[in-house]
């Protein structure tokens, strides 16, 4: 199992259901919304200043692409940036504007036959309430008959993953400005009693400027308080907390394990406990040494202990995290704010392709571009 493996998302029960009653089943309630939203759009359409008061009134339904107008024959797709057994994500934009967006397009059968339709409406809620500067936003969501789409900023410095294969580790001072700008999108989503659960290089999307967004809210959890537990199993295997390898449920502190992991995969190049054995892998998350290599500051290793605690409740909090020796001299309002500017501007400097693998991936992906196509919801549909 490569580096690469170790981070790939679990996944669990199936079901037998056919793709037809899948999409039944998920678009019954939404005819008769949009039914309703029809009527309100023609009546609207004969009063613009009712159109304003609405928006002013309640801007989070803007979301909901059909009340503004918003739907699969709104964008132009530029190209494809990535293909799973989920769906697709392309690079598009709105038509008639200049604006770059990611569009995340998501099978609704895949979703309903795997159980996952409920972590896509998660993601879609919480990001729906989300702003924040290290935070991925979401512009519109909108369904057709076969798809679920979520507009998202579009970031076009790849991910953190992407540069640690180029890198190989980054040095403390670009590190710490990194993993500064995850603390403070972590204790922003806490604060919203959401817990995110997955995080890892590949989740985190650098933008234009050099600074980080936090990406892929699929495994993200609601309404968890600072006692509440989720108890669901779920998560990339060289991320996950001890705990949830005990089945005792995670807390807000499994994320603060997670900024350890990952903290420990920027100074060190790949993940703590890391080896090709998924189940001693797993052993040694749950009762394995934390080995920390000699050239790291001991502030950086101090912390990484403190993160990377087998018990949860000894785990150092978000609120003294900041406050460490590691972080001393950094000004986290002026972070916030984005007064301060990245130590390195990571970016993707990858150009065409010449490797015959990477050509035969590049073709394979624009063969699953050309046969993109949707449609939106009809009468007939």
């Amino acid at each position: 199992m490569s580096p690469n493996q170790s981070r790939g998302r679990l996944s669990f029960s199936k079901s037998p259901i056919v793709e037809e009653e899948a999409k039944q089943e998920l678009t019954a309630d939404f005819k008769q919304d949009l039914e309703r939203m029809k009527a309100m759009q023609q009546r609207l359409e004969l009063d613009p200043d009712e159109m304003e008061k609405m928006k002013s009134q309640n801007p989070v339904l803007l979301d909901d692409g059909v009340l503004h107008g918003i739907g699969y024959k709104s964008f132009e797709i530029m190209e494809i940036l990535g293909h799973g057994a989920f769906g697709k994500v392309f690079k598009c934009k709105l038509k008639g504007k200049n604006t770059v967006f990611a569009m995340k397009v998501l099978k609704k059968a895949f979703l309903y036959k795997n159980k996952h339709l409920k972590y896509a409406i998660t993601e879609c809620n919480i990001l729906k309430q989300a702003e924040h500067p290290y935070v991925v936003k979401m512009h519109y969501s909108f369904q057709t008959p076969d798809n679920l789409y979520m507009i998202l900023d579009y970031c076009n410095g790849c991910d953190l993953a992407y540069h640690l294969n180029k890198k190989q580790i980054f040095e403390e001072a670009e590190a710490r400005f990194f993993i500064a700008q995850i603390i403070l999108a972590i204790e922003y989503i806490h604060g919203l009693d959401v817990i995110y659960r997955d995080l890892k290089p590949e989740n985190i999307l650098i933008d234009s400027e050099g600074f980080c967004r936090l990406a892929d809210f699929g495994l993200a959890k609601e309404n968890i308080g600072e006692k509440d537990f989720a108890k669901s199993f779920c998560g990339s295997p060289a991320y996950l907390p001890p705990e949830m390898l005990h089945s005792k449920g995670v807390s807000k502190s499994a994320d603060i394990y997670q900024i350890g992991a990952v903290l420990y995969e920027f100074l060190v190049g790949f993940p703590p406990y890391y080896t090709e054995n998924i189940k001693d892998l797993y052993q040694s998350i749950r009762t394995a040494r934390l080995q920390v290599p000699k050239y790291i500051s001991k502030e950086a290793k101090d912390l990484l202990n403190q993160l990377l605690q087998k018990r949860p409740d000894k785990r150092i909090t978000l609120e003294k995290l900041k406050s460490h020796d590691f972080f001393k001299g950094l000004d986290w309002q002026k972070l916030m704010t984005k007064e301060l500017r990245p130590p390195i501007h990571l970016k993707n400097e990858d150009g065409p392709d010449t490797n015959e693998a990477n050509n035969e991936e590049y073709l394979f992906l624009k063969q699953q571009e050309s046969k993109f196509i949707d449609k939106d919801y009809t009468q007939e549909n």
